[in-house]
C-alpha cells in the first residue's frame, strides 16, 4: 500500500461522493491549517526569544565593559594602582615581612615566601557543621583534638615553656590529625561510590575539603603548637578591623580620603594600645610626631 500524508488523505476524502466524508475532510483541513499557523507562530516566538536573549547578553557585556573602564579611570584618578601591588599581598611583599602569616587559606597568601599558619577557627566551624548536619564522628573527634592541643599549650606556657611543643608531642599530634582526616575522607568517599559521583560532588560537605587539605599539609594547622607565639586563629585581626567594617555598614564610605586616613591613624593607636593604661595612651598620642 502506498504511503500517503495526512494532507493527501484529506484531499482524497474531499473528492468522495459521500457528503459526510467531505464534511469531515473540511473540518480536518481547517484543523490542519490552524495547527500549521500555530507551529509557525511558535517558531517565530522562539526565534524572537533567542534574539532577545542575544541582545540582553550583548547589552550586559557592554555594561560590564563600561563599568570596568569607569573603575579603571577612577583608580587612575585616585592613584590607587592595582590590587596586586596595593592589596594585602602587595603590602606584605613591599614591607619585607618575614614572619608567620596566619590566614584562612586564601590562595593569594600562599604565594608569599613566609611561614604559613592556618586559622583553625575556620576549621572548627567546618567541623561543627559536619558534626551537627552530616553526623560525622570524625568532626567531633577533631574538635576534641584541637581542645586537647590548646590545653597542652596552655599548660606548657604556665610552666614557662614558651618555645613550642616537645618533638614527640608534635609528632604524635601530627599522626593523630592525619588519622582523623583519613577516616573522615573515607566515610564521604564510600558514600560517593554508592551514588552518582557527578551528583554527589555538588553536595560535598565542607568538612571533607577541610580534611583533605589538613591531610595533605598538616604543618600549617599545627603551627600554633610548633611555635607557641603563633595564635590558634586570626580572629583577633578580624576583630581589630571590625570598627572599619561597622563604619562601612553605617555610611558605606568616608566623605573624604583625608577623613579615612585620619580614622585609620586613630584606630591604629587605639587598637595597638587597647590593653594599655589610658593615661599612657593619651600621652603617647599627644607626644607622637605622626599624630
Amino acid at each position: 500500500m502506498p504511503v500517503t500524508s495526512h494532507r493527501q488523505t484529506i484531499n482524497y476524502a474531499k473528492k468522495s461522493d459521500d457528503p459526510m466524508k467531505r464534511r469531515l475532510a473540511d473540518i480536518a483541513l481547517e484543523a490542519e491549517i490552524r495547527a500549521d499557523s500555530f507551529r509557525s507562530r511558535e517558531r517565530r516566538e522562539h526565534k524572537d526569544a533567542v534574539e532577545a536573549g542575544r541582545l540582553c547578553r550583548r547589552q550586559a557585556a557592554e555594561i560590564s565593559r563600561l563599568e570596568r573602564e569607569r573603575d579603571s579611570e577612577r583608580r587612575e584618578r585616585s592613584g590607587s594602582g592595582n590590587d596586586k601591588e596595593d592589596g594585602p599581598v602587595g603590602i606584605l611583599n613591599k614591607s619585607g615581612y618575614s614572619g608567620v602569616a596566619v590566614h584562612d587559606h586564601w590562595a593569594a597568601y600562599l604565594t608569599l615566601c613566609l611561614i604559613h599558619a592556618e586559622c583553625n577557627v575556620h576549621i572548627e566551624r567546618y567541623m561543627r557543621n559536619g558534626a551537627a548536619y552530616d553526623k560525622y564522628e570524625e568532626c567531633t573527634e577533631m574538635l576534641e583534638f584541637f581542645a586537647q592541643l590548646r590545653e597542652m599549650k596552655k599548660a606548657d606556657l604556665e610552666q614557662g615553656r614558651t618555645g613550642g611543643a616537645r618533638p614527640e608531642d608534635y609528632q604524635e599530634a601530627r599522626e593523630k590529625m592525619i588519622d582523623i582526616c583519613t577516616r573522615g575522607m573515607k566515610k564521604w568517599e564510600e558514600q560517593m561510590e554508592k551514588g552518582d559521583p557527578e551528583v554527589m560532588k555538588k553536595f560535598t560537605p565542607p568538612c571533607y575539603n577541610a580534611f583533605k587539605r589538613m591531610k595533605k599539609d598538616p604543618e600549617p594547622y599545627l603551627r600554633f603548637i610548633e611555635l607557641y607565639d603563633v595564635p590558634f586563629g586570626n580572629n583577633l585581626a578580624e576583630r581589630r578591623i571590625g570598627a572599619f567594617k561597622s563604619k562601612m555598614k553605617v555610611s558605606r564610605q568616608f566623605i573624604t580620603v583625608e577623613g579615612g586616613k585620619a580614622m585609620a591613624d586613630l584606630m591604629s593607636y587605639i587598637e595597638t594600645y587597647k590593653d594599655a593604661d589610658l593615661l599612657e595612651l593619651l600621652t603617647e598620642l599627644v607626644q607622637s610626631d605622626g599624630f
